[in-house]
């Protein structure tokens, strides 16, 4: 953000003719990575609302969870939390998944700037379906799609009501059905074999090696718990201390089933550990 694309153009006469030349960099100028962009936007605010105060911009800061750590986040919205997130034409929207946000903005110096954290439901299964719907209406050429709504919302299921993570299963068995050579079924038989694709990614993910049977355990105990536990409770998940059970929920990071939260207070289930779980419970859709 400190250092914008700065962009030259310079001309001239030669025998052939005019010519021009061209370019861009980085600007260079120490001056503008300390207050460059908050006069930028100024001057963009002052540019489009007149009179001032008549309107704002919205701003997304999306993905902070790719910072990696709490600590790291927290770092980069204390950074400019006297600059750009001062400014009055400027209204945020902090996103990130994996409680980041709720660990990073619980600084001191961030009060009064960013407001409590708000966490944001999955969509409902008939919402996610009219998306898919949506999406079909407006992409479709012909044909039966790869995965229609019944197919949508049985895998929608069995990956927790999680639409990034549905649709990349979607994604990922249309390529199966094109490498297998599989064209000009109904949705039917792509219902069938999406179940039996299904059940065959989850058994992979089931038999993964390294994981101890106290560390099966707390993934199902997870499952049951609604995909999350915290270190803390270990008594509740039949471990004798914290340091046990981090470090079954850390073999199951290890075998990417699980991700142990940025503040390290506990772990959540990801994709591949719910279709461990699926194929574990002998491919029925959990409900809690």
């Amino acid at each position: 953000m400190n250092s914008p694309l700065m962009v030259s153009i310079s001309g001239g006469v030669n025998f052939a003719g005019l010519g021009l030349s061209g370019g861009r960099g980085e600007s260079s100028n120490s001056a503008f990575a300390e207050s460059g962009l908050a006069n930028t936007v100024r001057a963009w605010v002052k540019e489009c609302f007149d009179p001032p105060g008549c309107g704002y911009f919205v701003c997304v800061l999306d993905n902070l969870e790719l910072l990696v750590s709490s600590d790291s986040a927290r770092q980069v919205l204390e950074e400019i939390r006297d600059t750009i997130l001062a400014e009055p034409g400027l209204r945020w929207i902090v996103c990130g998944a994996r409680g980041v946000v709720r660990t990073a903005v619980a600084s001191p110096r961030l009060q009064g700037r960013l407001c409590q954290p708000i966490k944001v439901e999955p969509l409902s299964k008939d919402d996610a379906i009219r998306a898919l719907e949506a999406r079909i209406e407006e992409f479709s050429l012909g044909g039966s799609p790869p995965v229609g709504p019944v197919g949508f919302q049985y895998l929608y299921e069995v990956l927790r009501c999680n639409l990034r993570d549905t649709l990349q299963a979607c994604e990922d068995f249309s390529f199966w059905l094109h490498d297998e050579g599989i064209i000009g079924v109904g949705e039917r038989e792509h219902l069938e074999l999406l179940q039996s694709w299904l059940a065959q990614v989850s058994d992979e993910y089931s038999a993964s090696e390294g994981v101890s049977a106290a560390s099966w355990r707390l993934l199902d105990d997870m499952a049951d718990n609604g995909g999350a536990c915290r270190f803390e409770d270990f008594d509740l998940f039949g471990f004798g201390d914290r340091v046990e059970m981090r470090r079954c929920a850390k073999e199951l990071e290890e075998n990417n089933l699980t991700l142990i939260s940025s503040d390290d207070a506990g772990a959540f289930m990801v994709s591949s550990g719910w279709l461990a779980r699926f194929s574990r419970a002998g491919y029925g859709v959990l409900h809690n």
